[in-house]
């Protein structure tokens, strides 16, 4: 499962209101989250995929998007095959 996927999952467990969530939408503006949920966001997804996201990195996510390429940064590269 791709790690978007993942991610859009986690975003879906935490709304309270169903909606469609894709890489452009906005997380609170679009999507409703307010500082409750966001909190509960930024857990799982660390939990998820065992990385730290600080609360200042938190504030300034505000797209989906945004969120991947947090977890993305903070992700260890590939290994190369020899």
């Amino acid at each position: 499962m791709s790690i978007q996927h993942r991610i859009i999952q986690l975003i879906g467990s935490v709304m309270t209101v169903k909606k469609t969530v894709a890489p452009s939408k906005l997380l609170v503006e679009d999507l409703g989250f307010d500082s409750i949920m966001m909190v509960e966001l930024m857990g799982a997804v660390e939990d998820e995929f065992d990385v730290i996201i600080t609360v200042d990195e938190a504030s300034r996510i505000k797209t989906v998007q945004h969120l991947l390429d947090a977890v993305d940064e903070r992700l260890p590269a590939p290994r190369q095959a020899a």
